[in-house]
């Protein structure tokens, strides 16, 4: 979800376990207000290595 600063606190309340990227010279627009969307924030899946664990 990309949201723009003034949605940021709104936003981390709805996730469990959020991550936080800054976006960098990205043009894209808040997911809630349409406005220029200055933070990336998403759920991470654990990945599978060859020997079957996670990290």
């Amino acid at each position: 979800m990309l949201v723009c600063k003034k949605h940021v606190k709104d936003v981390l309340k709805k996730f469990d376990v959020p991550h936080v990227s800054k976006l960098n010279e990205v043009t894209c627009t808040c997911s809630i207000c349409n406005k220029n969307a200055e933070v990336k924030i998403f759920y991470s899946m654990p990945y599978s290595r060859k020997d079957g664990k996670l990290t």
